[in-house]
């Protein structure tokens, strides 16, 4: 990570993309100043699955394919359940579907 002196020009972000990282931190939530930064790009590491994870990954695929093919009546009941809780209908599919086998 390199502080830089001033931020960097939208031609040197456009050809370092994918290369380099720029942003600008904000070290104070009151001030409005900003440190411009530049990084090496992140790269994508996925992490490893638990064993636990990976046991229940076919009952989490298996409920969200079962719920888009719900019949409309039931969507819609889902739909009314969901209202307002900040949850969606998978998250009450899914909750239902690992219920009914005490999982």
């Amino acid at each position: 990570m390199v502080v830089m002196q001033k931020p960097a020009t939208k031609e040197i972000i456009d050809k370092l993309s994918g290369i380099l990282d720029f942003y600008e931190w904000h070290p104070n939530k009151d001030d409005s100043r900003t440190i411009p930064i530049c990084r090496k790009w992140p790269a994508y590491r996925p992490g490893s699955y638990s064993e636990a994870s990976k046991v229940m990954q076919p009952y989490f695929a298996y409920s969200a394919k079962a719920g888009k093919e719900l019949p409309l009546n039931i969507r819609t009941a889902y739909q009314l359940l969901t209202a307002g809780s900040g949850l969606t209908i998978r998250d009450y599919v899914t909750r239902c579907y690992l219920a009914a086998y005490n999982l």
